[in-house]
């Protein structure tokens, strides 16, 4: 439970000059600018502004009921940024009723919302920093196979958790999945290391999410995130989410974005070079805008073009196939986005599918291990115990799997053997085999 502020020594919230001129009140684009220790709701202390986005902003309140800190999302006084608030609000509520009960600390914990001088304002539990500002105090180095395993597998359990409820997310990227606790600082061989004290994530910004069965918007997701079948307008639908998670994997683990562009065309370009020629079905059936701007008659991109900067040639130039990245180093991680990261979407893998990859499963991966070890996790937080439940299961599994292949090669010797002893052949030595066998049998237990 967060301790009590102390409001003596507490840093004043920051706000600018222009803030200054309309505090209380709306700018002039209906963001909300607050007054510094302003109430909302007889209830909720401004102590800061936590982040700015197109919806609007997020506010770092004091409760002052519960004396737990708490985020407030203050949605623009805009009619169609109000209606998607709602919608994101009913969203909510929806998925948290009808999830598991092991998958609620996976999805943003909404207390309640309320409206204040024309805003809607949603409450959230207070978490730690976004997955980017994570990598960005890590100075961009990515994160090793355990981390990135343990960090990856909370996004995926959360997203199979809306998918079973029928809902695609449509904005999976690091700036919305959140750590559940805040970070802490650790010396690595000389460097610092940011890291939440374990590996726990919750997914977050339902404002764009949309149920499979509903209408559906043409362009979702971020430009870096985006998945081919969306560029190309050829429909989408759970896949969308898969695409966008192969890309957060992979920005963690090397610490750099896959695809990092701000142009359809090149972003295509940019998939072909590392994943291959676009299916035929998909361009044959791509959106009446597509052909003659991004693909010709012939579903060939139109990259480059006459006007095409230099630096974005070397920016295509530069893209490698995912095994002559970082990615390489480890052949499980290079399977799961092999198979995640395919440019048709009905061939993509599941979000189930996902949890259930040998990656998330490892039995004696070998994996290049960097500076970021096990060893810098306190030895009783839940991270490492799972990881020692997780090792102690491959283990056992290894035993059964060695035991099962042995009593086989057994039955099979004794069928020789005795069609060997009905022809008066000497007796096969499958006693040897036995022993071994019962060896087997007393290390496991």
């Amino acid at each position: 439970m967060p301790s009590t502020i102390d409001y003596r020594t507490a840093k004043r919230p920051v706000f600018s000059r222009t803030q200054a001129v309309s505090r209380g009140s709306d700018d002039e684009d209906k963001h909300y600018c607050p007054v510094q220790h302003e109430i909302l709701n007889k209830r909720y202390r401004v102590l800061k502004i936590l982040g700015k986005g197109t919806f609007g902003r997020v506010l770092l309140c004091d409760d002052i009921q519960t004396q737990q800190q708490v985020a407030i999302k203050v949605i623009r006084a805009i009619d169609r940024y109000t209606e998607a608030g709602k919608i994101e609000n009913r969203i909510l509520i929806s998925i948290l009723e009808n999830c598991e009960p092991q998958d609620k600390d996976l999805l943003a914990q909404r207390f309640q919302h309320f409206y204040h001088m024309n805003h809607l304002c949603i409450v959230f539990r207070r978490y730690g920093p976004s997955l980017l500002d994570l990598l960005k105090l890590n100075q961009w180095r990515g994160f090793n196979p355990d981390w990135t395993r343990e960090l990856s597998r909370c996004v995926v359990r959360a997203v199979v958790a809306i998918h079973r409820q029928g809902l695609v997310h449509t904005d999976l990227k690091p700036e919305n999945v959140l750590t559940l606790e805040q970070v802490q600082e650790t010396q690595v061989r000389g460097r610092k290391f940011f890291h939440p004290p374990g590996a726990n994530c919750v997914l977050i910004d339902f404002g764009s999410a949309t149920y499979d069965k509903d209408r559906k918007a043409r362009v979702i997701c971020t430009r870096q995130y985006r998945p081919p079948e969306v560029i190309l307008e050829c429909g989408w639908s759970f896949a969308a989410d898969i695409w966008s998670l192969g890309c957060i994997i992979f920005e963690l683990y090397t610490g750099q974005m896959l695809f990092r562009t701000h142009d359809s065309a090149q972003h295509i370009a940019m998939m072909e070079k590392i994943l291959g020629p676009l299916p035929r079905r998909m361009t044959q059936n791509c959106g009446r805008n597509v052909v003659g701007k991004l693909l010709t008659t012939e579903g060939k991109v139109m990259f480059p073009i006459p006007s095409t900067t230099e630096a974005e040639k070397n920016r295509l130039r530069q893209c490698k196939i995912l095994s002559d990245t970082r990615v390489g180093e480890c052949p499980a991680l290079l399977d799961l986005l092999t198979k995640m990261l395919v440019l048709d979407p009905y061939k993509r893998i599941t979000a189930e599918q996902v949890l259930k990859h040998r990656f998330f499963n490892p039995v004696g991966e070998a994996c290049v291990q960097t500076e970021m070890d096990l060893s810098v996790i306190p030895k009783d937080s839940e991270f490492v115990v799972q990881k020692l439940k997780a090792e102690m299961e491959a283990e056992r599994r290894r035993a059964e799997e060695a035991e099962n292949a042995l009593l086989i090669a057994w039955k099979t010797i004794n069928d020789a053997a005795e069609s060997l002893r009905r022809y008066g052949a000497p007796l096969h030595p499958s006693s040897y085999l036995r022993k071994v066998v019962e060896e087997v049998r007393i290390k496991k237990k």
